[in-house]
């Protein structure tokens, strides 16, 4: 009785606990859920930012090598126009008009008279002298006129690649950085994503082990109350049989106090009587049935004052009451030794039972306790793979912002180089100028004076004036055009180092491209494995909780069998060990009884 109380307690505390805690875990498990959703979607946002960031970059890629090919063609065309202007000036002003036109020079300025923009008159004027070869001041300032505007439109070209480089390399740095706030946020959300689903997976355990809990504590719990009003029953039947049993034997001695039965009966039950006193008690308890209880009220002097009293009486109706009694302690001591050896099944079965269910459950123990050494070793593994993983790109990170590093640094270079040469270029304009204007008024002088002297060379024959020293500047034509040539070819050259400059400026981008691009495909790549591997981290980790909570599950099952156990020895140990001395008690008095109901048949 006081197990079926204190179990019952113990499972109405546990169904409270449940019905208390079950609807918090499903509402933790949808807050989860609803987190979960959340970031799943602000993931995929984050994707799409970095692929629109991508997708922008490659786009401002292209359109950058578009502008930059447009722009060192129309350049370089510029560029060529303008030193064929150049040229044709010096040709003009060196009177060299008829050497120039055999030059690549004309053929240049040729297609410019059919493409330049320009007014028919100045067409015409060109037109002339491209297919004559006539000088004119007309012509030269028309030339000098067209070299400057299209000097102004080259530098007008060069300061719009400048600016257009600069938008380029702003939009491409916001790019970049948009792409790499986009990649931190979607990774720290992954993770964060990885840890709410291991949460989640828990709390759906949590959840459907105390759901399953409180099932089998309610099944139990019916079972429990099914069986202890049972055992109440078969309790309150014990009882009242003891109760009848003792109603008989009182009935019993106050027939045998009658005097017509004292004189037959005293020798016969005297030795019976005496014989039950012997019989002792095991383990400070008495395993004698009910049935010899009244036997054992007193000692021999009470017993033999109750036999004095028992043979007092007369009459055959009690003779007939005392064998009925006599038979009803018959079927007492069979029901007693029937229920005796039901509860010795009983308790033999629940116990080979219950520790049969305990070597199962420790068997399963040791298989849950394999199963969590070999998912902890798994989780490691994968734990490890996800910090190389990590390391990796936090490698390839560095090695990208070093390389960015390193290209800004050689696009400054080339930019300062870039600067340089052109204003290098600028001063060898300026310079040749002002030679072209002090070769071409000594070149008019000398044959100016050229020209005198001939003049005069018969009148000076007739006289022999003094010797007068020539203070005048000679020059040499041969020296002003060897000049002027090397004024050109530094300028090729600086052009040519310019170009070389611009091609392994692009090559360098170009490079520095690819390897942005192949290093952003690899961290891609990385992010989907490690997304792969976090997700493997957080299936480990789920089952790794499952087991160790199955491991609880069933540590706690050892536990109540354990408890079982204890109660059922608690129970059956006294029946088990005194079941055959209680057997031989009842046999005992069983022929006591026969013999006592013998001696009073023949007395009858």
């Amino acid at each position: 009785m006081c197990y079926c109380k204190d179990t019952s307690e113990s499972l109405n505390l546990q169904l409270a606990e449940a019905a208390k805690s079950l609807p918090q875990l499903r509402s933790q498990a949808q807050e989860v859920s609803a987190l979960q959703i959340s970031l799943e979607s602000e993931i995929r946002q984050h994707k799409k930012d970095r692929d629109e960031a991508k997708s922008a970059i490659s786009s401002a890629a292209e359109i950058r090598k578009k502008e930059a090919d447009a722009f060192l063609k129309d350049s370089q065309s510029q560029q060529e126009s303008v030193d064929s202007l150049t040229a044709a000036i010096q040709a003009l002003q060196q009177n060299r008009a008829a050497s120039f036109l055999q030059t690549t020079g004309a053929v240049v300025l040729r297609r410019l008279s059919l493409s330049a923009d320009m007014t028919t008159r100045n067409r015409d004027l060109l037109a002339s002298f491209l297919s004559s070869g006539a000088p004119s001041d007309q012509v030269l300032g028309m030339l000098k006129q067209m070299k400057e505007d299209m000097g102004s439109d080259l530098e007008d070209m060069k300061s719009t690649e400048k600016k257009r480089l600069a938008e380029h390399a702003s939009l491409m740095e916001a790019k970049r950085k948009q792409q790499e706030v986009a990649m931190k946020a979607m990774e720290e959300k992954m993770l964060r994503l990885g840890e709410l689903k291991v949460e989640q997976q828990v709390l759906q355990d949590d959840l459907k082990d105390q759901t399953e809990a409180q099932k089998e504590n309610r099944e139990f719990a019916t079972a429990l109350k099914k069986t202890c009003e049972e055992k109440e029953k078969a309790w309150s039947q014990y009882q009242a049989s003891q109760a009848e049993e003792l109603q008989a034997l009182t009935e019993t001695v106050d027939f045998l106090s009658k005097d017509q039965v004292r004189d037959t009966i005293r020798d016969a039950t005297s030795t019976a009587l005496l014989s039950t006193r012997a019989r002792t008690s095991v383990d400070g308890l008495s395993p004698v049935p009910a049935a010899l209880s009244f036997m054992q009220v007193s000692e021999s002097q009470a017993i033999g004052d109750s036999l004095e009293q028992a043979l007092r009486g007369q009459g055959a109706r009690g003779m007939e009451d005392v064998l009925r009694h006599i038979d009803d302690l018959h079927d007492v001591l069979d029901q007693e030794q029937a229920s005796d050896e039901d509860r010795q099944t009983y308790c033999e079965t629940k116990l080979r039972q219950a520790t049969a269910a305990k070597s199962n459950k420790q068997r399963e123990a040791e298989d849950a306790k394999s199963i969590i050494a070999t998912c902890q070793n798994e989780l490691d593994t994968v734990v490890g793979q996800i910090g190389s993983l990590k390391a990796r790109m936090e490698d390839l990170d560095k090695q990208v912002a070093k390389t960015t590093s390193a290209r800004q640094a050689e696009r400054t270079a080339f930019e300062k180089s870039r600067d340089t040469n052109h204003a290098a270029l600028e001063l060898l304009a300026v310079a040749e100028k002002r030679l072209e204007r002090f070769y071409a008024t000594s070149l008019v002088q000398a044959s100016e004076k050229a020209q005198d002297t001939s003049s005069s060379l018969a009148a000076s024959r007739s006289r022999s004036p003094p010797p007068t020293a020539d203070l005048s500047y000679q020059t040499q034509g041969g020296g002003a055009t060897r000049v002027l040539q090397l004024f050109n070819t530094i300028k090729a050259d600086v052009q040519k180092q310019n170009a070389m400059l611009e091609s392994e400026d692009a090559i360098g981008q170009s490079e520095y491209e690819n390897l942005v691009k192949n290093s952003n495909e690899k961290k891609m790549a990385d992010n989907r494995s490690l997304g792969s591997k976090e997700a493997a981290k957080a299936e480990l980790e789920a089952d790794l909780q499952r087991s160790r909570q199955g491991l609880r599950s069933l540590n706690e099952v050892l536990t109540a069998l354990d408890e079982e156990i204890r109660t059922l020895h608690k129970q059956c140990d006294f029946l088990l060990k005194n079941f055959d001395l209680r057997e031989d008690a009842r046999r005992a008095e069983k022929r006591s009884l026969t013999r006592a109901k013998a001696v009073l048949e023949a007395a009858a």
